[in-house]
């Protein structure tokens, strides 16, 4: 009975998490929102369940088997986050870095979860949400500061490493 507990606390804590940032997202109008991210973190934390032997079970524990199942989300979530990064056809221009860094943060906070670590599950989302929310406003006073070409103020938290137009030009 205690495993179930168990098992239901990580896979809900990876769902409110991963459901907290993607509503970050969504906030912003990016391509992927509280749904994807939240099946994102949860997913990697079943994942992970799989091979992680709870006290009274049967299944032996092996860190290879732990590693090996980490070792392929991360590696099968950069097919969904190759799916975030849009060039169009004209100009220089990528959109969608952030979305895509976002989507495979979350997945970290997922694989954590389902390990059991609240602790950094709960300080990883919530430094997330704050490059999430506060990066692209400090890249904006850091290049004023700096004297540098002033970016557009971002809009709705634009994605920080796409190119961004100059003010007046």
């Amino acid at each position: 009975m205690t495993e179930i507990i168990e098992v239901t606390l990580r896979l809900t804590a990876a769902l409110i998490l991963g459901g907290l940032v993607g509503l970050n997202r969504n906030l912003h109008h990016k391509s992927v929102g509280l749904r994807t991210l939240a099946i994102v973190s949860f997913g990697s934390a079943l994942f992970v369940l799989a091979v992680v032997p709870f006290p009274g079970s049967s299944l032996i524990y092996d860190d290879s088997s732990v590693s090996r199942v980490i070792q392929g989300i991360v590696a099968g979530i950069g097919f969904l986050g190759a799916g975030c990064i849009i060039r169009p056809s004209h100009g220089a221009s990528v959109h969608g870095f952030t979305t895509a860094a976002a989507l495979w943060s979350t997945t970290g906070i997922g694989i954590i979860c389902g390990l059991g670590r609240w602790h950094i599950a709960l300080v990883a989302m919530l430094l997330l949400l704050i490059v999430l929310a506060l990066g692209g406003r400090i890249e904006v006073l850091a290049h004023r500061w700096l004297g540098r070409d002033a970016l557009q103020e971002p809009s709705s938290d634009e994605d920080a490493s796409a190119p961004r137009e100059r003010d007046g030009k």
